[in-house]
């Protein structure tokens, strides 16, 4: 009959390979994180595409170039969000999980994070510390101080590293470690120049935790009771 159009049926060899060679591009950004991997992708989506006759890509081209760096850019989110979900799935440790830990049990995690660097750790009494939560021995015998600072928006100022330093000074310890879940001021970076004390920011201290505990899972007893962002940097 007239007036009625015969819809082209896809040729599904075309569509198949470009769906393959989408998830392949995906798989292989996850893996590398190559941006080359961007282009297989593109080249997949060009392959389905063609299954259709290319009703997508004349599409695309009829909106001009900013419709295809449009493509681009959503090809690429969904590929940042496919190698972040994998590196969760992976069993890393995010900064989340650390800021969930009570006082007690982040001191505690630092301690294990300079045991695993190779240190013999102790930790010190909760109370009258000096600011000193974890003394740690380098196999040659150095002592060393370590102050844990589990904080959010607020910055570690120098302060905090001039009090471990004088720490350091009245203990005899040859080094020292300040590690915070939050970062440093530019004042503690300079100040601490040039002296044997390490500044661990909550940057460097997920991607250590990562590396040596995997995903950590928190019981019950080992939950900061407040866990409320604005009353997080409360503790230390």
């Amino acid at each position: 009959m007239r007036g009625i159009v015969r819809r082209r049926k896809p040729d599904h060899i075309f569509v198949y390979a470009g769906v393959f060679s989408v998830l392949y591009g995906f798989w292989l950004w996850a893996e590398s994180g190559s941006r080359g991997a961007l282009i297989v992708v593109l080249v997949g989506l060009l392959l389905a595409d063609g299954g259709y006759r290319f009703r997508w890509t004349r599409r695309v081209l009829a909106q001009g170039f900013a419709g295809l760096l449009w493509t681009i850019r959503s090809v690429a989110r969904a590929s940042s969000g496919l190698v972040t979900a994998r590196r969760r799935l992976a069993g890393g440790t995010d900064l989340r999980t650390i800021l969930m830990m009570s006082s007690l049990r982040f001191e505690r995690f630092c301690a294990d994070l300079l045991e695993r660097e190779g240190y013999k750790v102790t930790l010190t009494s909760p109370t009258g510390d000096a600011g000193v939560d974890v003394e740690f021995r380098a196999p040659s015998g150095a002592l060393g101080l370590a102050q844990a600072k589990r904080w959010t928006h607020t910055p570690v100022g120098r302060p905090v590293v001039q009090q471990l330093f004088g720490e350091m000074t009245h203990e005899g310890a040859a080094m020292g470690y300040v590690i915070t879940t939050s970062r440093f001021t530019r004042e503690a970076v300079e100040w601490a120049a040039g002296k044997r004390i390490g500044l661990i920011d909550g940057e460097e201290l997920e991607l250590l935790a990562t590396k040596y505990f995997g995903r950590i899972h928190l019981r019950t007893s080992e939950i900061l009771p407040l866990p409320a962002a604005s009353e997080l940097r409360r503790y230390s």
